[in-house]
């Protein structure tokens, strides 16, 4: 039998393409940039409500569809409601992202606070009013997530139009369960 021949290996040679392009600088976060991304505003302190306090909160995307009218201030206040309360049940404060509780492997790792716990119910009730309503996809997007209504239609192949009233449906259904809507 003749011995079999060893092929030869292709030889190694550096990949050829075009060229990478430079990196971008990054975005500039200057005065401008941020007076268009921060709203400064007077609000009642949560926990002295008679006092009121200056607070800083970013622009969302649902701030931005309350100014334009597309919904309704009973609507706006009760996504806020949410969002407020879905940042306690994580165990972070309202003023600030210093959480209340932590989690901990050990046994003896301490019980969350009862703010944490009520927040936490709170959710979970608003999340099934939220379901019952058939708009919780595009709340989560627009609300928490804070995407667009125009990246939710695409993303989900439907009108800009559907969405919006999907949109609407839920804040109308989140803001009955809070009792900001009759």
């Amino acid at each position: 039998m003749p011995a079999l021949a060893a092929k030869p290996r292709p030889r190694w040679t550096a990949p050829t393409g075009p060229a990478r392009a430079p990196a971008t600088p990054p975005p500039d976060l200057g005065p401008a940039v941020l007076a268009s991304r921060v709203v400064v505003e007077l609000r009642p302190d949560p926990h002295q409500p008679a006092t009121r306090v200056q607070g800083a909160r970013r622009t969302s995307t649902i701030l931005r569809l309350a100014r334009s009218g597309s919904i309704t201030g009973p609507m706006f206040k009760a996504a806020l409601r949410f969002v407020d309360d879905l940042s306690l049940a994580s165990g972070a404060t309202r003023r600030s992202a210093t959480p209340l509780c932590r989690a901990s492997g050990a046994a003896t790792a301490p019980e969350p606070p009862m703010a944490c716990v009520l927040a936490l119910a709170r959710v979970r009730a608003a999340s099934d009013a939220l379901k019952a309503s058939n708009g919780h996809a595009v709340f989560w997007w627009v609300v928490v997530d804070d995407r667009t209504l125009a990246a939710f239609a695409a993303r989900h192949h439907c009108r800009d139009d559907t969405a919006s009233d999907l949109l609407r449906t839920a804040l109308t259904a989140l803001g009955q369960h809070y009792g900001l809507i009759a």
